[in-house]
């Protein structure tokens, strides 16, 4: 898992200004059990694209 997090971290900061790729390295995080990182990496996602529906969708999940 370690690798596929270092993976998602490099697209986010290679494309910071989409916020999919955010959306991803948060679920990952989120699979990852580091709870707290992943829903700071949503929120970047939605300051990124406030209507990035999958961020929403997992946030809203993880918040729960």
């Amino acid at each position: 898992m370690t690798e596929a997090l270092a993976l998602v971290r490099v697209v986010t900061e290679l494309y910071p200004d989409i916020a999919r790729a955010h959306s991803r390295y948060a679920q990952a995080l989120a699979l990852a059990r580091q709870y707290e990182q992943s829903a700071s990496a949503f929120a970047t996602a939605l300051q990124v694209d406030s209507l990035e529906t999958r961020a929403m969708e997992y946030r809203r999940r993880l918040l729960r």
